[in-house]
């Protein structure tokens, strides 16, 4: 397999209860439009051929809050329904629960494009750049970094990729990217919010994030 057939799908993170922040972070805005929408854009405009949104509720909207916004939609309806699917995390457990709730649904041998709803400001061109980063080899991590930080979303080639439903996943993905450091790609970006976790009001308002 080379790095030219390899099929790419974002797995987007969005089971948690958002309690610091207060309001459903996927339904915050940026420019003009839902998180959600965002994450989901760049990662078609980036290459990606779709994307598994893990959501906080039984079916495909984001959380219970979504009855009280004022957009009312299902994920499909935001975004382009034939890219995107959805499948309910596991809200009260790790991160490493709901991405493996998320991974049921990844296509055999396709990389990983992981994408915390957390982390909401990459854009087409970073994705693109980390899926150029790999060689025919499939057997990499590539992890945006601006100056000495790590940030998100992380592609993780199809072998990487199968270790986060192994015990060394147990830990979490960071356990598979730290596992073996030679395999690890870093690709630089000037944007420094893609190291930047949104958690809290006063890190919305910092970061450019409007809340409703």
């Amino acid at each position: 397999m080379t790095a030219t057939t390899a099929r790419t799908f974002a797995v987007v993170l969005s089971a948690g209860r958002s309690t610091r922040m207060g309001q459903t972070k996927a339904l915050l805005h940026l420019d003009g439009k839902p998180l959600i929408q965002v994450i989901i854009e760049a990662a078609k405009d980036g290459g990606c051929d779709g994307a598994i949104v893990v959501t906080g509720e039984s079916d495909d909207r984001l959380a219970g809050d979504l009855l009280r916004a004022s957009q009312v939609r299902a994920i499909g309806e935001v975004c382009d329904s034939d890219f995107v699917a959805t499948i309910p995390g596991v809200p009260n457990m790790q991160s490493i629960d709901s991405l493996r709730k998320g991974l049921q649904l990844l296509p055999a041998a396709a990389r990983l494009l992981l994408w915390p709803v957390d982390f909401p400001f990459a854009n087409a061109r970073l994705v693109r750049s980390l899926l150029r980063s790999f060689s025919a080899d499939e057997d990499h991590i590539a992890v945006p970094r601006h100056g000495d930080r790590r940030g998100h979303p992380v592609l993780f080639g199809a072998p990487a990729a199968a270790e986060l439903q192994t015990p060394l996943g147990n830990s979490g993905a960071r356990a598979v990217v730290r596992h073996l450091p030679s395999r690890v790609i870093e690709v630089p970006c000037d944007d420094h919010r893609i190291t930047a976790n949104l958690n809290t009001p006063e890190q919305a308002v910092i970061l450019g994030v409007e809340m409703f």
